[in-house]
């Protein structure tokens, strides 16, 4: 009877022991599980970086054809309320990098024609003059009118030029 017990005993503990091993083989199976999915989860986003498009990648006349998506209006643009808030010009684009930035000064100002009061916004005219193609000016008795053909003269790109003449 006392070697059954015995026996009794030693398979029991035998059984707790093999237990014990498989559940502590389940904990390093699922430790395992988890470093393969995070390994999968790295692997997957490395690959969507990998898939991600940058523009300063594609070709000059495709990054181009974007940019004037972006930025090209059809509306005649208010010199003094470009950078204020309230109308979409998708201006974020010149803070993305200098490519893209010395592209779309390009596209947005030599594209779009600009409505320009003179008396208020001849330093926005000097800062971006190189760039402008279609430029709308208001004078009044009060414009330097010298001022403005320097302005003017340094706008090499500059095809059409449209002078509203406001009465006092």
């Amino acid at each position: 009877m006392e070697a059954l017990r015995r026996m009794q005993f030693a398979t029991k503990h035998d059984l707790k022991l093999r237990i014990s091993n498989l559940w502590n083989l389940q904990i390093e199976d699922r430790k395992e599980l988890k470093t393969v999915e995070r390994s999968i989860e790295f692997t997957k986003e490395l690959q969507q970086l990998r898939n991600r498009v940058d523009l300063r990648t594609l070709p000059p006349e495709i990054r181009r054809n974007i940019l004037k998506f972006l930025l090209v209006k059809d509306v005649c643009i208010p010199a003094r309320n470009i950078w204020s808030g309230g109308r979409n010009y998708n201006l974020a684009v010149f803070c993305t990098c200098k490519l893209l930035q010395v592209e779309a000064y390009e596209i947005f100002y030599g594209y779009n024609t600009f409505a320009i009061d003179w008396t208020r916004s001849l330093h926005n005219l000097n800062n971006f003059a190189k760039f402008l193609r279609h430029v709308k000016v208001k004078i009044d008795s009060h414009t330097r009118i010298l001022d403005l053909l320097k302005a003017i003269e340094s706008s090499k790109q500059l095809q059409s030029l449209s002078i509203e003449i406001q009465g006092n």
